[in-house]
């Protein structure tokens, strides 16, 4: 790989990390802004992860008595991804754009669709801290997905040549 396509997919990671942080930093600043007298700020953080999240009042960690912007569990996948992604380099090249083998998404994603459809059955009852656990493995999982899938991507806009072309 040449100096450019690893300085592209520098930014790349680096983008997705900032994107992440901010994200997460965004949850966390909703009740925040709603106490430091900034309640229309901190409704609007509300509203950007409504579609996202059910933001139910009692499955949410709260933060100066108020619910963070989104459920324990979206929370957990949320800091999860912020996690993967800082791992990312320590196993992986950022540069390498293989992701892994899909099969990893099912011991990634089955303890939170366990934990989700077991509570909506009513089989199990899970706690905030378990909703939130299992939500950050599936987020760190899904980080190493994304970040080879991006800097495909970003490579491919770059040189106009996919990585499966035979040119």
């Amino acid at each position: 790989m040449s100096r450019a396509y690893w300085d592209r997919a520098t930014a790349v990671f680096v983008g997705t990390l900032l994107i992440a942080l901010f994200m997460l930093g965004l949850i966390l600043s909703a009740p925040w802004l709603v106490v430091r007298g900034h309640p229309m700020a901190g409704a609007i953080v509300y509203q950007v992860f409504a579609p996202l999240c059910h933001q139910m009042p009692k499955r949410s960690f709260h933060l100066e008595g108020l619910p963070l912007a989104v459920c324990a569990r979206c929370a957990g996948v949320y800091a999860g991804s912020v996690l993967g992604l800082l791992v990312y380099p320590l196993w992986r090249r950022i540069d390498n754009q293989s992701m892994p083998h899909r099969l990893w998404l099912l011991p990634a994603l089955a303890p939170m669709a366990i934990d989700a459809v077991g509570g909506a059955l009513g089989l199990v009852q899970g706690t905030n801290l378990l909703r939130a656990a299992t939500g950050a493995f599936s987020g760190a999982v899904i980080a190493w997905f994304i970040l080879p899938g991006l800097v495909s991507i970003c490579g491919t806009w770059a040189t106009g040549v996919s990585r499966h072309s035979s040119a």
